[in-house]
């Protein structure tokens, strides 16, 4: 990935739009070798698109 997707810019997104994102994180991390600042963007991404996702569960379940 060129960029981190950060967190600002997954706050108004939908749970399906989080998923495709993560998605494409994924594969983009697995496309990059370890170290390189492509795989090191993907995975900073994976985190923060996993972190949106887990605010968007209800509470209690």
């Amino acid at each position: 990935m060129d960029k981190i997707i950060t967190t600002s810019e997954l706050e108004s997104r939908s749970t399906g739009e989080l998923a495709a994102l993560f998605c494409r994180a994924a594969h983009e991390a697995a496309q990059h070798a370890p170290g390189t600042r492509e795989r090191r963007n993907a995975v900073v991404s994976l985190d923060n698109i996993c972190r949106a996702l887990a605010a968007q569960k209800p509470r209690g379940f």
